[in-house]
């Protein structure tokens, strides 16, 4: 990993991810929004994370260190016999697309629209442990999907997806829990 400061107080980094023969892999480049506060406009931190060989790309609204950035690259396992693990690297962009998804009490939303609806309880799993289980509906009201996660210690949803009967896990990053579920579903065409 080679870091190169973005500011002259070092504090914010972008960060190139390279390969034993110094190949570069994956780049991470802060590219700031900007939110209004007090009638001003203010930069919050995020990060567009590159994979070089397929060019493909996420943005990322939270701030990034050294730790954080092999955090995520050794829990998504995007790195495989140095070089990018495909399916990985698949798996990581459509988990963390940027579609906009908001949730407005338990509905699901897309561009101001409804696309989906929501209801979600806690459960106890077999072993005791404290589940959190989200049943996802289309506009019609059909079940699409079931997710669920452990409460405590949530950072990979179980999806049974009622068309195909399939069983997906989907691995992410706090915050946005919800949101990474639901667009993942998007993506997947099963909303």
């Amino acid at each position: 990993m080679i870091k190169s400061p973005v500011s002259k107080i070092k504090l914010i980094n972008n960060f190139s991810i390279r390969n034993k023969e110094d190949k570069e892999l994956i780049q991470f480049k802060y590219e700031p929004y900007q939110v209004w506060v007090n009638r001003k406009q203010i930069d919050q931190p995020a990060y567009r994370i590159t994979f070089i060989n397929s060019g493909e790309s996420v943005y990322m609204k939270k701030i990034f260190g050294e730790r954080g950035v092999m955090k995520l690259l050794t829990k998504n396992e995007l790195i495989k016999n140095n070089k990018i693990d495909p399916d990985s690297e698949n798996r990581f962009i459509a988990i963390n697309s940027a579609l906009d998804i908001e949730i407005e009490g338990n509905e699901i939303m897309r561009d101001g629209s409804a696309i989906a609806k929501f209801s979600e309880k806690k459960m106890k799993a077999e072993d005791g442990t404290d589940l959190l289980k989200i049943s996802i509906y289309n506009v019609v009201g059909e079940k699409v999907a079931t997710a669920t996660a452990p409460v405590n210690d949530a950072s990979e949803w179980l999806v049974i997806t009622d068309s195909d009967d399939k069983a997906s896990e989907i691995i992410y990053e706090p915050p946005g829990e919800k949101e990474n579920l639901f667009n993942w579903l998007v993506i997947k065409k099963y909303l």
